[in-house]
């Protein structure tokens, strides 16, 4: 039993998605041509239509209108002291899109690699898909936050932070 779970790595109980995406060569130069990895605590956002009402004599009935309303961004947790490249990355990528430092904005344009489209799915333990679940794609992704580095060495626990990503559209129903 414990070298089952040693054999799943330290995260494998607490991350329970994979993220998945084509790799933004600039930012992540040492990575292979697909980034894969695993993601705890996402927030995929929720999607629906807009209503409108429909008035006829004493009755009001609401109708679906032609708009999807949704937020379209969503945020992951995912542990840095295990992936200080992969978090290099993002920060990088998060810098050309708006740098905090010099205030510049990048361009955001087909001509501009600053988007990528995002896979999540849920896994096992063992990092096996879960049967019958499908994930989600983020189509033009990019990196919108990062959240904050909180280095406390006193504590034991894994260094894990917040990013957010913004995107063009959902599709809530991809088979990965």
């Amino acid at each position: 039993m414990i070298e089952t779970i040693y054999a799943m790595g330290d995260d494998a109980h607490q991350n329970l998605f994979q993220m998945s995406f084509a790799n933004i060569a600039p930012f992540f130069p040492q990575s292979p041509e697909t980034l894969l990895f695993r993601i705890q605590n996402i927030t995929i956002p929720g999607t629906g239509t807009e209503a409108y009402e429909v008035h006829y004599l004493t009755q009001v009935i609401d109708k679906p209108s032609t708009k999807i309303n949704y937020t379209r961004e969503f945020s992951f947790d995912f542990r840095v002291d295990q992936n200080w490249l992969l978090y290099s990355g993002f920060r990088l990528w998060k810098n050309a899109i708006g740098n905090s430092y010099t205030g510049t904005i990048g361009d955001d344009n087909i001509l501009v690699n600053n988007r990528t489209d995002i896979i999540v799915w849920p896994i096992r333990p063992d990092g096996s898909p879960i049967p019958g679940l499908t994930g989600w794609r983020f189509a033009g992704a990019y990196c919108k936050t990062l959240g904050d580095a909180s280095f406390d060495m006193t504590s034991g626990e894994p260094m894990v932070i917040n990013i957010t990503m913004g995107f063009l559209a959902l599709d809530d129903n991809f088979f990965y």
